[in-house]
């Protein structure tokens, strides 16, 4: 034979050859992709609550859990069609297609483990891991961000995840050798492409329309990674309040000097000697339905219970925002937050908004700052240095005698809560004769709350219990606190304030830890006023938030307030019976609490919820559908103060740079 006719008979077995390959990839793909939808859906079942037992009426519970893994359908029926495409055009490159086999299983494992730590994210947060999360924890450098992975990676977890693995690779061998075996012997592959397709289309519109039509949270059945890259578009200013048209003003985030008041109101009634000292105890994680004076049935605050006789309740106060950093500014600056889902603190620590300390220092007070946890959190250490702090002490600085708080993770430590009392106490017998402010913040109520000596039985689940056993920890440190300066002869010149930093959930409206929802677990806080000379067991019901906190204690004091607060005395008779709040790190919430009724607006999903306090408490009953003027006026009310709100934080950040040019120059 000659050479050139071996060369025309090798021609064909070549390209057979090469057919043959680009089938076995096609099939390679298809099979683990198939493996990975599987597991997706056990996976996505789970999430939304289906259980075994769900598969005893598979006529009606089995088409619901391969509809609500339409978005993992979705997310790796667009991946296998995209690898199938470049299968065909590589199809005469064997290793370009072994290449891309091996990298579609890659890439199958890595969606599966993200899918699988979705879980634990979804039940935590509320929603997948998203990039406002991934910011608001400093890009998991932050000591929150490492607890959550550590928590999630442990030898138990990660055998499951390698598990997984191994058994999602078993069953796409197993699906391959069947459709490599028994397939092609009753049909071909175009006949079963053209089976599949219509299939596959009405499957794609029918749960789509049935997703949308019954409302399912998005958030339960969100594929994480498509979730994650939606998050990074939708993060920045793109939501429609931030740009939609009006016709309320700017009158809710005025300042001092822009509502024309005078600097200085009336004195209160009641002091027969100035009172001097300021104490600011921010209790973390704390709303008002856990502590016994708001109707706590838990019995777990009772040196609170005590000072009642020599207190001001003020029963509707919020937190602007679920999150301490940004409480730190409302508290400190009277204002109300940057509406973003990055922290004042971390991105601009020097903004030149005048502050309660940097004030009082002003009037010859001395200043200081006690953590109990870390206070380079965020950037808290950077924000804390331009509030003419004398001292700013965390539990890396504080010498304590008790015992310090650690868990497995080594980056998750503070001090004993009565220790930061201790330190307070200590620098406030070293002033003498001058007047002084000191602010402290508690640690034990933030998760994973932590227990000082024997835990006590509350009769909750257990983690609640320890919150309840943390709480208490820290009501007695301020019972310590109080006595100290009785026996001091400071109790009658020292104004002790207690307020939450904002709330924590357990379950409520499914949700645990408090940054993803607004409900009032989240944002419905305390604040305490003590002092035997100016009250007697009084409670305001006036709605009010964290930024009217500086300016109620600017009022005890006598005090003239600076031009740029934006917050009002909570003894004011000036006030506008209602505040604001947000969240930005899961979907973009707002609300505000407006009289009896409190209006929340989904701006990711534009759902609207209203509810009456008055009659539902617990926020059980929607009427937003009822009220649909209410609904209208809410958007339109939220847009300004969301539009007017951010002129004013630009305005200031600008000032900080200006002031930071002058500095250099």
């Amino acid at each position: 034979m000659s050479s050139e006719a071996a060369q025309i008979n090798h021609a064909p077995d070549k390209a057979e050859a090469q057919d043959s390959r680009a089938h076995r990839a096609r099939w390679t793909v298809l099979s683990v992709a198939l493996a990975l939808c599987l597991f997706l859906l056990v996976i996505r079942s789970y999430i939304i609550g289906f259980d075994w037992y769900s598969l005893l009426e598979p006529r009606s519970e089995v088409p619901k859990m391969f509809i609500g893994a339409f978005y993992d359908f979705v997310f790796v029926g667009g991946l296998t069609a995209a690898w199938l495409l470049l299968l065909a055009l590589c199809r005469r490159h064997p290793r370009l297609l072994t290449w891309l086999c091996g990298l579609f299983i890659l890439l199958a494992l890595m969606t599966l483990l993200i899918c699988m730590v979705n879980v634990p994210v979804v039940k935590t947060l509320g929603t997948p891991f998203n990039f406002p999360w991934l910011h608001y924890s400093g890009f998991l450098k932050s000591r929150d961000a490492r607890q959550a992975m550590a928590a999630a990676f442990t030898l138990k977890t990660v055998a499951a995840l390698l598990m997984a693995c191994g058994g999602m690779l078993l069953i796409a061998f197993f699906i391959y050798a069947i459709a490599r075996l028994i397939v092609p012997r009753f049909v071909t592959t175009k006949t079963l492409a053209l089976l599949l397709v219509p299939l596959l289309c009405e499957y794609y519109i029918g749960a789509h329309w049935y997703l949308h039509e019954r409302q399912w949270r998005y958030w339960k059945t969100a594929n994480p990674i498509t979730a994650f890259i939606e998050s990074y578009f939708v993060s920045g200013n793109s939501v429609a309040l931030f740009t939609m048209k009006t016709p309320i003003g700017p009158d809710d985030v005025l300042t001092v000097v822009e509502r024309r008041e005078t600097a200085t109101l009336a004195p209160l009634p009641g002091a027969t000697e100035p009172i001097r000292n300021v104490v600011l105890l921010v209790l973390e994680s704390v709303p008002v339905q856990y502590l016994d004076i708001y109707g706590g049935r838990y019995g777990v605050t009772p040196e609170l219970t005590k000072a009642r006789a020599h207190s001001v309740i003020f029963s509707n106060i919020y937190a602007h925002a679920p999150a301490t950093n940004y409480s730190m500014v409302s508290l400190l600056c009277s204002a109300y937050p940057w509406v973003s889902y990055m922290a004042v603190t971390e991105v601009h620590p020097d903004v030149q908004l005048p502050s309660l300390s940097g004030e009082l220092k002003k009037q010859g007070y001395s200043n200081a700052f006690f953590y109990s946890s870390d206070v380079t959190f965020q950037g808290s250490d950077r924000f804390l240095s331009h509030r003419q702090f004398d001292l700013v002490e965390d539990y890396q600085t504080r010498k304590c005698n008790r015992a310090s708080f650690s868990s497995k993770w080594s980056f998750l430590n503070g001090s004993d809560d009565a220790c930061t009392v201790e330190s307070l106490l200590d620098w406030t017998a070293a002033q003498k004769d001058k007047p002084w402010f000191g602010m402290l913040w508690t640690m034990q109520t933030h998760y994973p709350y932590f227990v000082a000596g024997a835990e006590q039985p509350y009769g909750q689940e257990e983690t609640f219990n320890r919150y309840l056993n943390a709480l208490h920890h820290a009501d007695e440190s301020l019972g310590q606190l109080l006595k100290t300066l009785e026996e001091r002869g400071l109790s009658r010149s020292t104004l002790v304030v207690v307020v939450g930093d904002h709330g924590e959930a357990f379950r409520q409206h499914g949700q645990t830890s408090h940054g993803t929802r607004l409900y009032e677990e989240n944002v419905h806080i305390p604040l305490i006023l003590i002092n035997p000379q100016l009250f007697h067991g009084e409670t305001y019901s006036s709605i009010g938030g964290l930024l009217d906190v500086a300016p109620t204690i600017m009022h005890a004091l006598g005090r003239p307030l600076p031009d740029e607060w934006q917050g009002r005395s909570m003894f004011s008779p000036n006030r506008h019976n209602r505040t604001y709040f947000f969240a930005p790190w899961s979907e973009y919430l707002f609300g505000y609490r407006d009289g009896d009724f409190k209006f929340l607006y989904n701006a990711t999903t534009g759902a609207h919820e209203l509810y009456d306090l008055s009659n539902d408490p617990a926020e059980r009953n929607n009427v937003a559908s009822q009220f649909p003027d209410r609904v209208r006026e809410g958007e339109q009310r939220l847009a300004a103060w969301v539009q007017n709100q951010n002129k004013f934080m630009d305005a200031e950040f600008a000032k900080g740079q200006q002031g930071g040019i002058l500095a250099q120059k």
